[in-house]
């Protein structure tokens, strides 16, 4: 169960992010704003880098279902919750810097969403959230119960072992 939770919030925040970041006007405004692409391309850099982060956040929850990595629920969820955040941090700045005007919209859907992030954090913090259970279940059988990601382990084992 916690395996499937893992790659369906997983799949579901890969789809978020890749909403949020191409919903940015990039091409229309760098067209017309050639002066602005320095700090878009720089900006890309600390948007890529929290994607990429959130990834390898995701990839630690998978040791933890696992049992391969041992630490606490609330840094497994840190572990996405803070890439998370630089990545909405950083896409709103850059939207802002970008278009060339402050938009109290989009303000009231970072609160929004910084909230839920805040919320996983602190249902974490308080073990009611779904990553306090993995560490509550170290059974001798786990990896029968997430065959996926146990897979997915395995094989990057043998593929690093072979490079």
């Amino acid at each position: 169960m916690d395996a499937t939770l893992v790659c369906l919030a997983g799949v579901g925040l890969t789809f978020g992010m890749w909403w949020i970041y191409y919903i940015l006007p990039s091409a229309q405004v760098l067209h017309a704003h050639r002066n602005r692409a320095l700090v878009w391309g720089y900006g890309q850099m600390v948007i890529v880098a929290s994607i990429v982060a959130t990834g390898a956040g995701l990839h630690v929850a998978a040791y933890v279902i696992e049992h391969e990595a041992h630490i606490g629920a609330l840094t497994t969820v840190l572990c996405v919750a803070i890439p998370v955040g630089i990545f909405l941090g950083g896409t709103y700045a850059l939207y802002t810097y970008l278009v060339g005007r402050f938009d109290p919209f989009h303000v009231w859907l970072l609160v929004g969403t910084v909230g839920v992030v805040v919320l996983a954090v602190a249902a974490t913090f308080a073990g009611t959230g779904p990553a306090s259970s993995t560490n509550a279940r170290r059974t001798a059988n786990a990896r029968t119960s997430t065959p996926i990601i146990w897979t997915i382990v395995t094989r990057r084992k043998i593929q690093s072992s072979v490079s």
